[in-house]
């Protein structure tokens, strides 16, 4: 069965609404839905009835008469039809969350996935069906078995080497309070020893991880390595001695480390900020045991820097989040923009006669909402595109100067002030249609965050990285947890605004090969967008086609 002839069956209401559209058929996730409130039929998405092992919107149930092979469990336990989500939804009109559930099959194939449930009514609220969605976790549920079980691994071992490591200690005390032990013997034993702490020597300060010990009595540094010193620019004797906080750790976080390793005794892959010298901060997974050095307990810490995993994760998820608006984009906008066609055209004709004349400033504002609807649709599709994009060797100066007058304008009519300080840069390749986007979203967001009398700040410059364009205004600045999701799809802080100019920003910087950095504050923020370096190589009309979004 396809979706075509489920809807007909199913919700003619639906597919009269729907029409031709492969809507459900191209949704990225899984769903099902029970027609009625006996949930025997149960019909299910390409995505679920792929992890179902049966054909797309093929009837599925097991409150039906003919029941599946697979046998669910969940947490260990079969579970019967009225306890799974689907048959709850519609039986008790439960709302179900996130219920990990596991299929077994005859042939012995298990997969694990989380089921959210919720029923559906009608116009007269009562309830008519079901609908549940799913998320296949089986990969993450057997990665995270495997990770255990190499953590067990892991812990048996140091467990046992701990333990060798403990008993050749006491083997040699026990040589030296006995005294009717051979001196031969007591060699042995502490060349033994001597070797034993050669290799930890060379472990610790040879190896490519991070690692440091710091004594928990002061919490100063005694010891670091040499991989230490590198990711953090900073000479040896400039760190030992010092408290992580001294170094620019955040004090709370350092709080919180020393906490858990003295009421624990250890920490495994803890995730915490690691300061860099240039005054910004990674990301590294900490793990630390406490030792007995010298009498003293100490913190044995080890770092596994993942600041470069941080950015590629929140990269893939911002071209996930992009992919999703790409494909809702391609399947709607056309059918969304020929009735608001339609509409604005009667909106017209009705408002041109003299009947309706008392009601022509209700007809204008239809009309300009209908447009700011379209101008929405106009950039969501802008995203989309999957044309070239021509760059042409160009100075961004003279982009900007001739660009300068427009945002001139635009400052003035807001009362507010606006300066452009350019410096001498080479020509890059560019688009000035895209270039003239770019700088027109970022000045208009630099003035509508600013109060009257206050300015706006171009400029251009290079640095070691190539040519940079910076807007700064003298705003409130952005928060933290804004920062972090700027150029996301539809996230916006202003009232009324649309979360796609910074996405376009961010777009039409990539296709130029370009990054966007973000500085902000209480006085303000700057927005620099650093190109790559130009080679002297460069051809006249050369053609750089983007990425598929």
């Amino acid at each position: 069965m396809n979706s075509s002839k489920f809807l007909n069956e199913a919700y003619p209401s639906l597919r009269q609404t729907l029409g031709n559209s492969k809507f459900l058929d191209i949704i990225p996730g899984g769903f099902s839905i029970a027609t009625d409130v006996s949930c025997e039929t149960i019909v299910h998405n390409p995505i679920t009835a792929k992890f179902l092992r049966i054909e797309p919107w093929e009837q599925f149930s097991y409150s039906s008469q003919k029941q599946p092979t697979a046998k669910i469990y969940h947490k260990g336990k079969p579970i019967a039809a009225e306890d799974q989500p689907i048959q709850r939804a519609a039986w008790y009109g439960e709302e179900i969350t996130r219920c990990e559930l596991e299929f077994i099959w005859e042939d012995g194939v298990s997969k694990i996935a989380q089921w959210s449930a919720s029923p559906l009514r009608d116009d007269t609220g009562n309830i008519c069906g079901a609908i549940a969605t799913m998320e296949d976790i089986t990969e993450i549920i057997y990665m995270a078995r495997e990770l255990d079980m190499h953590k067990s691994q892991l812990e048996e071992l140091v467990e046992k080497t701990t333990e060798a490591w403990k008993l050749q200690f006491e083997k040699l005390q026990k040589a030296e309070r006995e005294a009717w032990q051979s001196e031969t013997e007591i060699k042995l034993i502490k060349r033994a020893l001597k070797s034993a702490e050669d290799r930890f020597a060379k472990a610790f300060y040879l190896s490519p991880q991070q690692k440091s010990i710091i004594r928990l009595s002061d919490r100063r540094y005694i010891d670091v390595n040499e991989s230490f010193t590198k990711a953090r620019n900073q000479a040896r004797h400039e760190v030992i001695g010092k408290t992580p906080c001294e170094l620019g750790s955040p004090t709370e976080e350092a709080e919180k480390v020393f906490y858990c390793l003295e009421k624990q005794g250890s920490i495994d892959n803890l995730e915490i900020s690691i300061p860099k010298h240039n005054g910004t901060f990674g990301k590294a997974l900490l793990s630390a045991e406490v030792v007995e050095i010298d009498g003293e307990l100490c913190g044995l810490f080890d770092y596994t820097e993942i600041t470069e995993l941080k950015k590629m994760q929140a990269e893939m998820a911002r071209l996930d989040r992009l992919n999703l608006v790409g494909q809702m984009a391609a399947g709607i906008a056309h059918e969304i923009r020929n009735p608001m066609t339609t509409v604005r055209g009667y909106l017209q004709f009705l408002g041109a006669k003299q009947e309706y004349i008392t009601q022509r400033s209700t007809f204008d504002l239809m009309i300009s909402e209908l447009d700011r609807a379209n101008s929405i649709i106009t950039e969501f599709l802008s995203l989309t595109r999957n044309q070239p994009t021509r760059l042409k060797c160009q100075n961004l100066n003279d982009i900007l100067n001739n660009l300068y007058p427009m945002i001139e304008a635009d400052a003035f009519n807001q009362n507010k002030l606006i300066k452009f300080i350019p410096q001498e840069i080479p020509d890059i390749q560019l688009s000035t249609k895209e270039i003239h986007q770019l700088v027109l979203n970022l000045c208009h967001n630099g003035l509508e965050a600013m109060r009257e009398q206050s300015r706006l700040t171009i400029r251009t410059f290079t640095d070691s990285e190539g040519v940079v364009l910076s807007v700064q205004d003298e705003g409130a600045g952005i928060g933290k947890e804004a920062v972090g999701k700027l150029g996301t799809p539809f996230y916006t802080t202003k009232e009324g605004g649309t979360g796609l100019g910074l996405a376009m920003c961010y777009n039409i910087a990539e296709s130029h090969n370009a990054s966007i950095d973000v500085d902000t504050g209480p006085q303000g923020t700057t927005f620099f967008v650093r190109f790559n370096p130009v080679k002297q190589e460069t051809l006249e009309n050369v053609i750089v086609v983007n990425k598929t979004i």
